[in-house]
């Protein structure tokens, strides 16, 4: 009914996935989504000709910063495979009076490195369109995704500009130190908490 309303117009509608593994979805993010309806839900919209955007969330609580890359990765595979039509990236920052800030504060957690939003950009693009969702909320949050002082701000501007344009060559050749920081961090052995 909706869409014939629309008449010429698109219709899209967001589903919040979140993460493709059953125990990290509904426990670590507490989501409640069973796959099997996720999969009901785009065969349906699919059917009606509706576009469909899929909710990715990258490092949620009790991951490290290498589980939570290669499950999102995996994630944006399966919503792909699926018939998502394209994929937000939500990026994981820290708001106060939640778990997250509670094990942020007791140096348990911490947000993504922008590094790692760039390694998911660069690894998933070729599936489809990515969105990346901004790191601001109100009321503000108490930690965001960052890299190191001398390049945080300068990513952050990389990564604004690629939201804007969809550009991966905006993400090819950046530099700084703190890259072999994070690189060691993410080649680190998994290990589950």
């Amino acid at each position: 009914i909706l869409k014939n309303k629309l008449k010429d117009k698109t219709l899209i509608i967001g589903i919040g996935l979140e993460a493709q593994d059953d125990k990290i979805r509904n426990v670590c993010i507490k989501k409640g989504l069973d796959k099997k309806d996720y999969e009901k839900s785009i065969k349906l919209l699919k059917e009606n000709g509706i576009r469909i955007l899929t909710y990715v969330f990258l490092k949620p609580i009790y991951l490290t910063e290498k589980e939570a890359i290669e499950e999102v990765i995996r994630t944006i595979e399966y919503a792909f495979k699926s018939g998502t039509d394209e994929v937000a990236l939500e990026v994981a920052f820290v708001q106060e009076g939640t778990l997250m800030a509670k094990l942020f504060k007791e140096k348990k957690y911490r947000p993504p490195w922008l590094w790692s939003v760039i390694d998911v950009i660069k690894k998933t693009y070729h599936l489809g369109p990515i969105h990346v969702g901004g790191f601001e909320d109100e009321p503000s949050p108490i930690a965001i995704p960052s890299n190191c002082p001398l390049c945080s701000l300068k990513i952050k501007n990389i990564l604004q500009q690629y939201r804007e344009t969809h550009n991966i060559n905006l993400l090819n050749n950046l530099e700084c130190s703190c890259f072999k920081i994070w690189k060691k961090e993410v080649s680190k052995l998994l290990m589950r908490h």
